[in-house]
């Protein structure tokens, strides 16, 4: 978790805005961004798939940032 909380904010990624933890339950609580296009289920639900020129841009993005925190 500590790296979501020092990970810088990029153009076109969803933001981390906090974690919780609930001991009785063990259960981990992630809160993001709200987006109001939905989630990508929601997305292939609806059209059933994710052009592949979307999912190169979603990749490359998430790459970037994965990059970023490599060096």
């Amino acid at each position: 978790m500590r790296t979501l909380c020092e990970a810088c904010c990029y153009p076109g990624l969803v933001e981390f805005q906090g974690a919780f933890y609930m001991p009785d339950s063990g259960q981990i609580s992630i809160a993001l961004e709200y987006m109001d296009g939905g989630s990508l289920a929601d997305v292939i639900r609806v059209k059933k798939f994710i052009p592949e020129p979307v999912l190169s841009h979603m990749l490359q993005k998430v790459l970037l940032v994965w990059i970023f925190h490599l060096f």
